[in-house]
């Protein structure tokens, strides 16, 4: 299975900003190598370029691979805890104003 690594960034309308959501997927094995420093951000980059179904933006990931995992290695963050769930969403077709959102199998 595949885990994303993603970071969101939410504002408010009258902000003046759109909300913005930013990530990339490894393969679970690749996660803990990953939080640990051993995969690097180029690492993931040659994992990514390797990916027949990545469709981002290359440069993009990996920046935001190196900026979590400073993060996590600058903070000497450890995992704690994984949650796994489904998700179902309902939404209008064609506007996401108003979302909501039924997590089960938790």
């Amino acid at each position: 299975s595949e885990v994303f690594v993603e970071r969101k960034v939410h504002n408010e309308a009258w902000y003046g900003e759109e909300s913005r959501k930013e990530r990339f997927s490894l393969p679970d094995e690749l996660v803990q190598p990953f939080v640990e420093g051993k995969l690097t951000p180029e690492g993931v980059r040659d994992v990514l370029a390797n990916d027949k179904n990545f469709k981002g933006n290359l440069d993009a990931a990996v920046a935001l691979a190196a900026e979590v995992q400073g993060h996590i290695m600058g903070k000497k963050l450890k995992p704690m805890l994984r949650t796994q769930y489904m998700r179902t969403a309902f939404q209008k077709k064609g506007d996401a104003t108003v979302r909501a959102s039924l997590d089960t199998e938790l």
